[in-house]
């Protein structure tokens, strides 16, 4: 159990260094081990290419704690996204290099709602292993974290297909519990299916009340 450690997210304090540094500050105060960044929260990628510009400031800042950090890829990355395929794999790419700029492991990455057709799903795949090859030259871990509109088992299969040994599942336990009450499933059996993939976890508390317009 040594190796656990017990972190805290980032608030979204747009692009200013010195709030950050404040956060920052405060969450080693406090006691925690690490913090988890999005990666949306800065402008360190934009059109697919790293802004090394923007990378290199927010290095300086997390440099100066004591923290281990983690990150979040922005909101809008979906591998499913056919129309710009292209562009979302670059910025995925483009993120897991901004994390090894970063020194934030692992690269937590959303697996959204699988589609029903095969060739979007076995793309998504590729690009995924693609992805985890990349991250494992530069030392990353990724996790994929399941979300309230999909079941657990297909994300869990997933990361058994991918089949690599960077890659580990984020469990989010608020997005698993909207989803089990609006899915009817066993929340701690999901949780159990999860842990022989498990790599990291977002703890997270809710009512179940599930957002259907989601």
């Amino acid at each position: 159990m040594d190796d656990i450690r017990v972190g805290v997210n980032l608030p979204s304090c747009g692009s200013d260094p010195e709030r950050m540094d404040e956060w920052l500050g405060a969450f080693a105060a406090d006691g925690f081990d690490c913090v988890e960044i999005s990666l949306e929260t800065f402008p360190l990628i934009i059109g697919g290419e790293v802004r090394r510009e923007f990378v290199d400031v927010v290095r300086g800042t997390l440099a100066r704690h004591r923290l281990a950090y983690s990150a979040h890829v922005s909101l809008g990355v979906d591998l499913r996204d056919t129309p710009k395929f292209d562009l979302q794999k670059r910025t995925l790419f483009a993120s897991i290099e901004a994390c090894r700029a970063l020194d934030a492991n692992p690269l937590v990455l959303h697996y959204e709602l699988a589609s029903r057709d095969a060739c979007v799903e076995q793309r998504f795949l590729e690009a995924h292993r693609e992805a985890a090859d990349l991250a494992a030259g530069l030392g990353l871990d990724l996790c994929i974290e399941n979300i309230e509109v999909e079941l657990l088992e297909p994300v869990v299969r997933f990361v058994r297909e991918v089949d690599r040994p960077n890659v580990r599942m984020n469990f989010d336990t608020g997005h698993a519990f909207l989803a089990s009450r609006y899915f009817h499933f066993d929340f701690l059996e999901s949780l159990r299916q999860a842990l022989p993939v498990l790599g990291h976890v977002h703890l997270n508390d809710n009512t179940g009340v599930f957002e259907e317009l989601r």
